[in-house]
């Protein structure tokens, strides 16, 4: 085991990280599921919706009853309110108007969850790319406004300014030629980033929830041990000579792990909220960071227990639980975030007790709008409160069948 962990588990441990980060290079982007809000429903809008649905890294889903009079925003379908979508964008009401008369600014407004920041650059790019290819008339207009304005110091009359319309009136329109990317007129239009405020946007929750579990396993890796100690010193043997069984010593071991893990954990959580900023109320957080809390507890002392069912002596233990936790630790998003990661290497982070527990803390601290309620809350984390539950009752499961070998000695 000492020769495992001088030269197996360095290698073990860069080639997941090289196959974790070598992958992003060869990795095609996502496409990103984009709520639009149409305000303007006119031609232009159209027109722009049709530029930006030939992206192939978009997915309109498109607000069909957001009309001129309606009081839906592109605020309400993004996630933490709905729950759906990661980012929207909202079409004045002005659109048509403003590209008409060439010298009003169009503003398009992006409502973004601020749990995925790089996101709104992303989606800002293509959208500015599709008005360039949608309205090429119109920046057309505005840059030769411009050149005209700069080398003559004179004001343009409306008629001149119309003669120049009707002289660009013959660009090909966006339907009928391929895209291309005219010179950009900032000038035109804006985009406005809009935060989704109901979601918490302080990454200190990632890495505490991150750090927190990794560490947790290790202790409880290191409680586990007590096993062994105590199977070394006699301790278990005069146990089990008074009538407890390997069921009950397990179990009463698990109780006790669980209570210290979950005191560990909350010291964490605690310490961020001091001192980095995470916010743990109102009672619907507080309620869910309870629950995760408790099973993300059981299942690492159940763990704990396995470890020390299954080895032999406490070097043993301690090569095998630090190969496993680190191995784990890095596909399920504790020292390296798994949105960032490829979809295969994602969906390997489901295997892993961190990958469960940490999607558990996140949507609790994260990306659930608390002030919907505390069922809402519990809603949301029931699969990674389902798969902790199921960790925990397999890993005790197998360490009532290990630890059977301590009644026989």
């Amino acid at each position: 085991m000492a020769l495992v962990m001088v030269f197996v588990l360095p290698i073990i441990f860069f080639s997941v990280f090289a196959l974790i980060f070598s992958s992003l290079e060869n990795t095609e982007l996502r496409s990103i599921d984009v709520l639009l809000v149409d305000r303007d429903q006119s031609t232009a809008s159209q027109r722009l919706i049709e530029a930006i649905r030939v992206d192939p890294q978009f997915e309109l889903i498109i607000q069909t009853d957001a009309s001129k009079d309606s009081k839906i925003t592109s605020k309400h379908g993004v996630r933490g309110s709905s729950n759906k979508f990661p980012i929207s964008l909202e079409i004045p009401l002005d659109l048509q108007a403003s590209l008409g008369n060439g010298s009003q600014e169009v503003g398009l407004k992006i409502v973004y969850d601020p749990t995925e920041p790089m996101m709104r650059w992303v989606v800002a790019s293509g959208v500015e790319d599709a008005v360039r290819r949608a309205f090429p008339e119109a920046i057309a207009l505005k840059q030769l406004e411009k050149n005209l304005e700069r080398s003559f110091p004179m004001d343009f009359e409306d008629s001149q300014k119309e003669a120049i319309r009707d002289a660009l009136a013959n660009l090909p329109k966006f339907s009928n030629r391929p895209p291309m990317t005219p010179p950009a007129a900032p000038e035109l239009w804006r985009i406005d980033f809009v935060p989704n405020d109901a979601i918490t946007n302080n990454p200190s929750a990632y890495y505490a929830a991150g750090t927190a579990v990794m560490f947790l396993l290790f202790s409880m890796a290191g409680a586990g041990g007590t096993l062994l100690e105590e199977s070394h010193n006699g301790t278990l043997e005069r146990l089990f000579n008074t009538g407890v069984t390997v069921q009950r010593l397990l179990l009463t071991k698990w109780l006790f792990f669980s209570s210290v893990a979950f005191v560990q954990l909350n010291s964490m959580f605690l310490w961020a909220n001091l001192f980095f900023g995470v916010h743990l109320g109102p009672l619907s957080r507080i309620f869910g960071l309870v629950v995760i809390t408790v099973f993300t507890s059981a299942g690492a002392s159940a763990f704990g227990i396995l470890l020390g069912s299954i080895c032999r002596s406490r070097a043993q233990l301690n090569g095998i639980s630090t190969v496993t936790i680190l191995v784990m630790s890095a596909f399920g998003g504790s020292m390296a975030p798994r949105y960032a990661m490829s979809d295969f290497f994602d969906t390997v982070g489901l295997f892993t007790f961190n990958g469960w527990a940490i999607d558990g803390y996140l949507k609790v601290l994260w990306s659930t709008d608390p002030t919907l309620g505390t069922f809402t809350m519990i809603s949301s984390i029931w699969r990674q409160v389902v798969v902790l539950a199921m960790i925990n009752i397999l890993c005790l499961f197998f360490a009532f069948r290990f630890g059977r070998r301590w009644e026989s000695v």
